[in-house]
């Protein structure tokens, strides 16, 4: 036997099977029952069947020499007799001759059968002894093995588990010749490790002691999905779940056992469906916001991490519990032990699935709705379907409804959706070599102490072997440190003998780094980055990929066991941080840089971030040279704003730059000018002219007309206004606009090794927008059938009372009475209806990752809205010498305030109330005192509070 405390694993029947003996991996190929044995057992026996055989043979040899010669004078007197008899008949010997020959023959014959028969009779005795030491020898060998145990075990998260009381103790002490079964349930790639050990000593958990069992399987599919509530009671179709509910899915699978798939949500629309005729599914995506638990945030509200299209989970056996499961779904059973380490363990039935919580986030009614359809979308490069997707939507079972007013499941200590959430069951065999790291992390400028874990198996990026690690650097050297964690080579089975990995992991490919350092588990060397020229510091500003892969400095990393093999690309940018100021019609308060040097430009009518084009350079170079593309139409014009720029480096301002060439930055510029350009287009410069044309159609010349017009424009100069013979007015409130915002490399807070872009930005607009309409509800009315009729009786009333005056002066003309005699008189009146509104804007704090998205987001908005009727009239008169005029006015408004608070993270209305304001005055003169002062009374404007103001609140989240 081998050495007594070492025993190996040995299959039997496995031809036609893929097995990788170097690493103990059994790759079956489907689900089918495999004999297992002891290697050392085998070599015992077959140690001993030589021997035996050998002696047998022994055996064999010693008595067929000795029987040889016996068949040879058996023969020889055989044949004697035969010729005596032929003798006797041809009559060549007497009768008395014959008799005494054959008795002689005869009794020598008898002689040799009888020595023959005692030769067999040894030999058999002689055999019969050595086969029953035979049994004894290996029924002695059987009990050198009487203390074997065995694991046997679905391989969860390594192997580090495994101990003396590990083992299976449904299979017998002392099993050395067993059947193993893998079912159906357990097809897909995920592992089974077992190996055999002796009692009291502990398994070695690798090969060639033990060995990897896996079944790749023929169909890979999902059988069925099943919603579950956190009691484990089926959800069926006519169940309806609230949103902030917790529930369980279960995704059933065939062919996955062991195996990674991406789930994503979607809230399925029928009637899309229907009106797209099926072109578009019309789904909507439900993505995932992984959050901290309450714990790790004292208590207060989850924070939010991370957002992502899908789930990353794993397909493992999962016990059953009295449920229900689908008809197709593949079971098997498992073993599970109990506390009691002297006791058998229970077999339970397991059925292959993917089981993971789901929290119905209430973000997804901003996504899909207040009545949510939701069904699971399935991805793995295994399935069969072309595009290795499978929609769960086919069946009603299949889909979860959720609705604002259904029952709410909560569930304790609920920590939200995650991104990524595994069970640690592997289907990569590398994952079990002994010759292996566990993990790579770097370590930048041994000041900041922040490691930074590039690679970890089981945890992060366990399916990459590419890995970039990125940093930010400036002129001064700092150390970069590269750290194998849990380094072992002296497993190393290179195919590559006698080399191994020992003292060999770490490789450097390419350009050989600065002052480089290698050891067994760590390297070193130093980073820079050289002060770049003005001329670079321009070109490195607009920060495209081309850019970034022009200008960064590349050191490449090899790291090679027979477990992993990973290439690391160390990435390293310049720190370079660049600010831009801007200012249209205003100051710029947030410029914070050290110089005020704005230079002015030209807008050419570009719309920015809402024009698609594909060759923005050439298109803005040929704007340039062409003055015709300046923008004219509409009444507020900005042809021109102002910029001014600079950049730094290692946080140390460097230089002023002046930046002509295309930046993404024009882009939100442009779009500024853009927007307030085309405010112009609300003067409703063609609607106004039609206007003006259908008021000309009356022709009317009646100097009452004339008057209207005019005491309704002098009314209106009171406010900055002015009619020009329109009955609709718009007046722009032109954007008083300024800004900057600043871009640099930066390392992402989410993938620490990965270094993005970010911007932040301040701006103030004060306002965006300001627009007052007003409408001339006159000669609307008019326009207005049976209402328009009314009007214009009102208004012939007017007229009328107004024509008094020319009956008046026609008697005096005729009496010959003279101009001190006539009067005048002029009566009008005025309803306007107006609405103004104003939109402030202001950040203080944006910040936006090209990786982690916005960062902070202190925006300030305000929209002041205020809307009412006004009415007005006025009459002058002149009687003899005594002048006068009356006027009144009167209105009815109403304001609102709508702001975002991102403190409190609510939006608030607040309307101010209903409000009436009434104002008159009377002048009067004599022409003969004219100079010497006139009579008036005026009386001040009075305000009155129709019904009171409310605010109203309503959260963001």
């Amino acid at each position: 036997m081998a050495e007594q405390n070492q025993l190996h694993i040995q299959f039997v029947d496995i031809d036609g099977e893929n097995f990788d003996k170097k690493r103990g991996w059994l790759n079956l190929k489907k689900s089918r029952t495999i004999t297992i044995t002891i290697k050392e057992y085998q070599e015992d026996i077959q140690n001993l069947e030589k021997e035996i055989n050998k002696k047998r043979e022994l055996i064999k040899k010693k008595y067929t020499e000795k029987s040889e010669q016996l068949y040879k004078d058996i023969s020889q007197y055989q044949e004697n007799i035969n010729k005596c008899n032929a003798n006797l008949q041809e009559d060549i010997i007497s009768k008395n001759k014959y008799d005494k020959q054959l008795d002689e023959f005869q009794n020598k014959l008898s002689i040799c059968l009888a020595n023959a028969n005692e030769i067999i009779l040894e030999k058999n005795k002689t055999l019969t002894e050595l086969l029953d030491r035979e049994k004894e020898e290996k029924q002695a060998i059987s009990d050198k093995y009487k203390n074997v145990l065995w694991v046997s075990q679905v391989v969860h998260n390594g192997l580090s588990n495994l101990n003396p009381s590990s083992h299976y103790n449904r299979i017998e002490k002392g099993s050395i010749i067993r059947k193993h079964h893998i079912g159906e349930f357990l097809e897909g790639g995920g592992f089974i490790y077992t190996e055999p050990f002796f009692e009291g000593t502990q398994p070695q958990g690798k090969a060639p002691y033990g060995a990897f069992i896996s079944a790749q399987g023929t169909t890979h599919d999902i059988v069925s999905v099943q919603w579950m509530t956190p009691e484990n009671e089926i959800i069926t179709s006519d169940k309806i779940i609230a949103f902030g509910s917790t529930v369980y899915l279960n995704i059933y699978t065939e062919g996955l056992f062991g195996q990674h798939i991406k789930v994503c949500l979607k809230d399925r629309d029928y009637v899309i469906d229907y009106l797209t005729l099926g072109f578009w599914n019309g789904n909507d995506d439900l993505n995932i916001y992984q959050r901290k638990s309450k714990e790790k945030t004292g208590g207060s509200e989850p924070e939010e991490m991370e957002e992502s299209k899908y789930m990353i989970r794993n397909v493992d056996a999962y016990r059953i519990n009295n449920q229900s499961i689908p008809e197709k779904a593949k079971i098997g059973v498992l073993g599970i032990k109990k506390l009691d380490p002297e006791s058998l363990e229970e077999l339970v039935t397991h059925v292959q699935k993917s089981y993971f919580k789901v929290f119905i986030d209430p973000k997804w009614e901003d996504e899909g709705g207040d009545e949510l359809e939701i069904f699971a979308v399935i991805e793995h490069e295994l399935l069969s379907a072309k595009d290795k997707r499978k929609e769960m939507k086919q069946k009603k079972n299949y889909i979860l409804n959720v609705s604002k007013n259904g029952k709410l499941y909560e569930e304790s200590n609920n920590t939200g959706n995650q991104v990524t959430s595994l069970s640690g069951i592997e289907s990569n065999i590398a994952h079990f070599e002994q010759c292996r790291y566990k993990a790579i992390t770097a370590l930048y400028g041994i000041d900041s102490m922040q490691m930074r874990v590039l690679f970890q198996q089981g945890k992060v990026n366990v399916d990459k072997k590419d890995l970039i690690y990125e940093v930010v650097a400036d002129d001064t050297t700092k150390r970069l440190f590269l750290f194998l964690d849990d380094e072992k080579t002296a497993d190393c089975n290179h195919e590559n003998t006698p080399q191994d990995h020992t003292g060999n992991v770490i490789k450097v490919v390419g350009t050989r780094p600065l002052n480089l350092m290698l050891k067994d588990d760590q390297a070193s060397f130093d980073i820079s980055f050289p002060i770049p020229t003005l001329e670079e510091a321009v070109d490195m500003a607009f920060m495209t990929e081309r850019k970034r892969l022009k200008y960064l400095k590349n050191y490449n990393l090899k790291f090679d066991t027979c477990r992993f093999q990973h290439n690391l690309n160390i990435r390293v940018y310049p720190e370079l941080e660049y600010e831009l100021g801007f200012k249209l019609k205003s100051e710029n308060p947030f410029y914070t840089g050290q110089n005020n040097v704005y230079t002015q430009r030209k807008y050419l009518g570009e719309k920015g971030l809402f024009k698609i084009r594909q060759n923005k350079i050439n298109q803005r170079e040929q704007n340039y040279k062409n003055n015709k593309q300046e923008v004219k139409e509409g009444r507020l014009n900005f042809n021109f704003y102002e910029i001014a720029a600079e950049y730094s480096f290692g946080g140390i301002k460097q230089a002023e730059i002046s930046i002509d060439k295309e930046h993404p930055f024009f882009n939100v510029l442009d779009t500024i000018m853009w927007v307030a350009n085309m405010v112009g287009n609300l003067t409703f410069n063609k609607e106004a002219e039609e206007a003006e044309k259908e008021l000309n159609k009356n022709k009317e010349t009646s100097r009452q007309l004339n008057n209207r017009k005019k005491n309704h424009n002098k009314y209106l100069e009171n406010v900055g206004k002015s009619l020009n013979k329109l009955p609709l007015k718009i007046d722009i409130e032109g954007p008083v606009f300024a800004g900057a915002v600043a871009w640099k490399y930066d390392p992402s807070t989410r993938y620490k090794y990965q270094v993005g872009t970010s911007y932040a930005v301040k701006f103030k607009a004060a306002p965006l927008l300001g627009v007052t309409g007003r409408l001339d509800l006159l000669f609307v009315a008019t326009k207005i059938p049976y209402v328009g009729v009314a009007v214009k009786g009102i208004t012939g009333v007017v007229d009328a009372v107004g024509s008094v005056d020319n009956i008046w002066n026609w008697f005096v003309d005729k009496l010959r009475g003279g101009d001190k005699y006539k009067i005048k008189l002029d009566i009008d009146y005025f309803i306007d209806l107006y609405c103004s509104g104003k939109f402030n804007v202001e950040a203080t704090a944006v910040e936006y990752h090209t990786i982690d998205g916005f960062r902070n987001n202190d925006i300030k908005c305000q929209a002041e809205i205020e809307f009412g009727i006004e009415c007005g009239g006025s009459i002058e008169w002149k009687i003899g010498k005594i002048v006068g005029e009356a006027e009144f006015t009167g209105a009815a408004f109403a304001k609102f305030t709508i702001e975002r608070d991102e403190k409190d993270e609510v939006i608030r209305c607040k309307y101010d109330g209903l409000y009436a304001k009434v104002s008159a005055k009377i002048n009067t003169d004599v022409e003969t005192r004219k100079g010497q002062g006139s009579d008036s009374e005026e009386d001040p404007p009075k305000k009155f509070l129709i019904h009171g103001g409310f605010t109203y609140e309503t959260k963001l989240t």
